[in-house]
């Protein structure tokens, strides 16, 4: 079962508890995955509008065939790693937006981001703590050979494609930097 259909069914399951939060959190997320397709729909057409397009003629003004616009619609529709980076996206807002809200002393809605954060976190693969980072990072630091500060570019572009899915990349640039400091 793809991600897209894991959400679909869920909504259907939380409509039926009426869940209002979970439901509303769904909608949020299928509308942000459906806004990520539809520009990268856009992007392919412009693409493929602009090397179709003639010497005086605009881009936005060429034709494409339906089928090659069924073609582009069907690659640019998101599979499941485009679901997980539009997830891993959204919870970052709702990070943001929680910090933000308690700074502003509006707890009420930090609350409500948090709950929403919960269920995106649902879907999301378990994150690494910060001893499991430090562990990683510190083998990553060994082999790239990096010795200061000014070596973090070094050492978090192998790091974070190691810990893509699996760490926050606040959480590992924090890591890296207090490891490269020495603290």
């Amino acid at each position: 079962m793809s991600l897209q259909d894991r959400l679909q069914e869920d909504l259907k399951a939380a409509m039926r508890a009426k869940d209002a939060v979970r439901v509303s959190t769904i909608r949020l997320l299928r509308a942000a995955i459906t806004s990520a397709e539809q520009e990268s729909l856009r992007t392919a057409l412009n693409k493929e509008r602009a090397k179709r397009a003639k010497a005086g003629v605009s881009a936005q003004d060429v034709e494409l065939e339906p089928e090659l616009v069924a073609s582009l619609q069907r690659a640019a529709a998101l599979d499941d790693a485009g679901v997980m980076a539009t997830i891993r996206k959204e919870a970052k807002r709702r990070r943001e937006a929680m910090d933000q809200f308690r700074a502003g002393s509006r707890a009420d809605l930090a609350a409500k981001e948090e709950a929403e954060l919960a269920i995106l976190e649902e879907y999301l693969p378990a994150q690494l703590g910060e001893a499991d980072v430090e562990k990683v990072a510190r083998e990553v630091i060994a082999s790239t050979g990096a010795s200061d500060p000014k070596d973090t570019s070094k050492v978090m572009r192998p790091l974070m494609s190691q810990l893509r899915d699996q760490a926050d990349g606040q959480l590992v640039s924090k890591v890296v930097q207090r490891l490269l400091s020495g603290q």
